[in-house]
């Protein structure tokens, strides 16, 4: 688990480095210009190989002390600090080996034309090419790319990950992060982490020989409609709830559609509800039965029907356990009160991507890209609920925690992602009882394992939510507990 850290977050931790360091703050860039050196000397041990390190406006913190240092070691290294774009040009030129971008301070949030062009130029050039802390035209705090934004290899992060390195386009502008320690002492509390493999290892609980399917939970998934009868790939949602162990996988739908479900999955049990022209009708006695289930996940595919809002209402006020609110689930919310969360029994996860967020929230899509982790934390907070932000990273708040899990791959931005990653999480809160978040951010990692796997043998733009399914076997192996 490593901390994740805004540019303020960050200004706080080195002003107390500085302070109980006793260092100037000349003197830290100087160590930390001298260590990313050191860093690019190991992986570059050819003196020979030819350097181009761009800086920029603001007397770039480390540039120039990187500068020196490399200078010191290699034979050509060429340094473009506030000059004409003409002499770029000719520059360029030049074949170099590796190209360093010091040109845009991390807060920078707007960029000249002239920097445009600069970056532009930089881009074509033919190189390894290496951004410091973040590549220049990232916005340090969401990730948003201002155009012409450096296109980087690698990306060495100083000290921290930025909330930069992850959302909106961030991920897009460079191939590899890597982070580079200069202090030992993290005295800063984050409050968000990414998740990586460690803290997954050995997850899974070994099941007991003297058990049975009553061991491992039950759910149940209130899903379709006459319009959108495959919309949430109603039986392979409850067969994605087996495959990573829950004991009895149900769906609920509309009675008139069961022919088109009937025997998708023979293991999947189905409850039919009374509808009207293919869609669900709220009836109480229908839905108190379910309040025995174990987890409840409603949504998928329902439509914005009046019944959809009454069932959700139902199953805050009277059930107990957990619920897993989706798709048309959220936008019934976000059509009505979300004062209704606060009457809740029972432990609520909602799984929006960005849009349903905004519709929430009742604000624009780019209100959410610009402050994603700040509306997903105050928004658990405020409702005490889990949030899993679904994007292509994985964002998942609560009232005290908040996690990314971004193991996954481009293969998932297809429909019905969403929809499988709703499934695992369902059968996980079935029988797993860890703090409910990280169960959440173990369905994320699930979900990013296996559209791994997938693709070892498929390019990711064939990939389907149905491929993902059934590589959930092979994760589930990796991801079990082992014999001591």
């Amino acid at each position: 688990m490593t901390n994740i850290l805004s540019n303020e977050q960050i200004k706080k931790y080195y002003h107390q480095v500085l302070i109980d360091s006793h260092l100037s703050l000349s003197c830290l860039n100087k160590k930390v210009g001298k260590m990313i050196a050191n860093k690019i000397k190991k992986r570059f041990a050819n003196p020979n190989l030819s350097f181009f390190i761009l800086i920029g406006r603001d007397s770039n913190k480390y540039g120039f002390e990187l500068l020196e240092e490399l200078k010191h070691y290699y034979k050509n290294v060429v340094c473009f600090y506030n000059t004409a774009l003409a002499d770029l040009n000719e520059i360029l030129k030049q074949t170099f080996d590796v190209i360093i971008d010091c040109f845009l301070p991390v807060e920078s949030e707007q960029i000249t034309d002239n920097e445009k062009k600069v970056l532009h130029l930089v881009n074509q050039a033919k190189a390894y090419k290496i951004a410091i802390d973040l590549p220049s035209g990232i916005i340090e705090n969401n990730g948003v790319a201002l155009e012409d934004a450096f296109l980087a290899n690698l990306c060495y992060a100083i000290q921290f990950y930025r909330y930069g390195h992850f959302f909106n386009d961030g991920m897009d502008y460079y191939q590899k992060i890597e982070v580079l320690k200069i202090f030992n002492q993290d005295t800063m509390t984050s409050s968000i982490h990414l998740l990586d493999a460690v803290d997954f290892k050995n997850i899974l609980p070994k099941r007991k020989h003297h058990s049975n399917k009553g061991s491992y939970g039950k759910c149940v998934l209130i899903s379709g409609c006459k319009e959108t009868p495959g919309a949430a790939l109603l039986a392979s949602k409850a067969y994605a709830a087996l495959k990573v162990g829950i004991g009895y996988a149900t769906i609920a739908i509309p009675n008139s559609l069961y022919p088109l479900y009937a025997l998708q999955h023979p293991e999947n049990i189905y409850y039919l509800l009374d509808d009207e022209n293919g869609h669900i009708q709220f009836q109480e006695q229908q839905l108190m039965p379910l309040l025995q289930y174990d987890v409840v996940t409603i949504g998928m595919g329902l439509s914005n029907h009046e019944a959809t809002y009454q069932c959700v209402q139902y199953f805050l006020k009277h059930y107990e356990k957990t619920l897993i609110l989706d798709a048309d689930a959220l936008n019934a919310l976000s059509m009505h009160d979300l004062s209704i969360l606060n009457d809740k029994k029972c432990q609520v996860i909602l799984t929006p991507h960005l849009k349903e967020f905004s519709r929430l929230l009742h604000c624009e899509l780019s209100e959410i890209e610009k402050s994603p982790v700040d509306l997903a934390m105050a928004f658990a907070k405020k409702y005490q609920v889990v949030l899993l932000l679904k994007s292509h990273v994985h964002l998942i708040a609560d009232s005290n925690h908040s996690y990314i899990v971004n193991n996954g791959n481009p293969c998932l931005a297809k429909a019905g992602s969403g929809d499988v990653v709703s499934g695992i999480l369902t059968g996980l809160c079935g029988y797993l009882n860890y703090q409910l978040s990280k169960v959440v951010a173990i369905a994320c990692y699930v979900l990013g394992m296996a559209s791994n796997s997938a693709i070892v043998n498929e390019s990711e733009y064939s990939i389907t939510a149905s491929d993902i399914i059934q590589q959930l076997g092979k994760v589930m192996k990796k991801l079990q507990r082992k014999d001591d």
